[in-house]
C-alpha cells in the first residue's frame, strides 16, 4: 500500500514540474539574460507594460514589441529579460492570470455556448 502511494506521489509531482521544467529550459535558451522570479513579481513587471495578441499565437500567447515583452511558449520575457518563476505553483499561478487577463481585458474568449 504504501508502495502504491509513493508511485502517485512520484507521478503527480512530475506532471506538475514538467510544465515548469519546460518553462524553465525555453525561458534560457530563447533569451540572453534572464534571472529567477516570484509570483509577485512577475504580476509587478506584467502590469507595467500593454499586451496585445496576435492572431498566429494562442489565446493566452501575449506580446509587447514596443519593449520586447513577450508570455508565449512558456517563454516569460520583460524588456528582452528571461524570468523564470521560481516554482510550479508560481508558474500555474502566473498563467491563470493572464488568461484572466485576456478575457477580462482584450475580450479573447475562446469558449462559446452553441444555441
Amino acid at each position: 500500500m504504501a508502495f502504491i502511494f509513493i508511485v502517485i506521489i512520484i507521478t503527480v509531482a512530475a506532471f506538475v514540474s514538467t510544465d515548469w521544467l519546460t518553462h524553465i529550459t525555453m525561458t534560457k535558451s530563447h533569451t540572453d539574460t534572464y534571472g529567477y522570479g516570484s509570483y509577485t513579481q512577475f504580476v509587478k513587471q506584467f502590469d507595467k507594460y500593454a499586451w496585445s495578441h496576435e492572431s498566429f499565437g494562442n489565446g493566452e500567447s501575449l506580446w509587447n514589441r514596443e519593449y520586447s515583452c513577450e508570455f508565449h511558449a512558456n517563454i516569460i520575457k520583460f524588456e528582452s529579460k528571461g524570468m523564470i518563476l521560481k516554482s510550479p505553483f508560481a508558474l500555474y499561478r502566473a498563467k491563470r492570470y493572464v488568461k484572466r487577463y485576456c478575457k477580462e481585458t482584450l475580450g479573447l474568449i475562446r469558449y462559446i455556448k452553441w444555441e
